[in-house]
């Protein structure tokens, strides 16, 4: 059975929890996941190795990680109780996951111990982009890489306050800063996907909101420079 620990929330970004899924269904497709999935260069670990997953949610990538030909050791790391206890009835059977709470600037994962960090759609619920990559720089093993698909930085308010997001999406350019300043190279991107966030107009005075996907991946040297 996974582990999960047992916390109060340190950040509910999302205050959604359980009812993300039916929500995140209409807005964006498999492909971000697949995309993300395919960055990473998981086929290239080794079976076993640590993985870890920031903003787990609900499970949308993490099914994909825990049923991986690699086997790995997979974390996943979510703010949310009630997301952390969805994930748990829906995948907690699988002995290779362990459930924790956390966010991409304060979780309990252990310096050099992974070997990927992954994340879809979580990047924007980071307070601290700074914070965020210097964390994620911690957790990975040298040689390790780092992958993330989100939302480009956008003017709809709307949809932040409906979505109960800290910050309008994430700049290209400030999460590429943000990225070199934490020591990570920069492997791909960041570069826009083909892939849009959607979400209908509530009402007829509204307008549909639509919003570009893109991923980035980053690798931590081998050894300090």
């Amino acid at each position: 059975m996974a582990e999960v620990a047992q916390s109060t929330d340190p950040i509910d970004h999302t205050q959604l929890g359980d009812k993300w899924d039916p929500i995140a269904s209409k807005l964006y497709g498999p492909e971000v996941r697949d995309a993300v999935v395919a960055a990473a260069g998981l086929d290239d670990l080794p079976s076993g190795s640590l993985v870890v997953e920031i903003g787990a949610g609900t499970g949308f990538l993490t099914d994909a990680l825990v049923k991986h030909r690699k086997n790995f050791q997979v974390t996943a790391v979510e703010p949310n109780a009630g997301a952390r206890a969805s994930l748990q009835e829906k995948l907690g059977h699988w002995p290779n996951l362990t459930i924790l709470p956390g966010t991409f600037e304060d979780n309990s994962v252990a310096s050099g111990s992974a070997a990927c960090v992954l994340g879809t759609m979580t990047l924007h619920h980071a307070v601290d982009l700074d914070l965020a990559m210097e964390e994620t720089a911690r957790m990975l093993s040298p040689g390790g890489r780092a992958a993330f698909a989100d939302i480009k930085d956008h003017e709809y308010g709307n949809f932040v306050t409906g979505h109960y997001d800290p910050r309008p999406g994430t700049n290209m350019d400030d999460l590429k800063r943000s990225l070199e300043a934490a020591g990570l190279l920069l492997v791909d991107g960041p570069r826009l996907i083909g892939v849009d966030c959607t979400e209908k107009a509530k009402v007829e005075t509204d307008t549909d909101i639509s919003v570009p996907v893109f991923l980035v991946v980053g690798k931590k040297a081998l050894q300090a420079a």
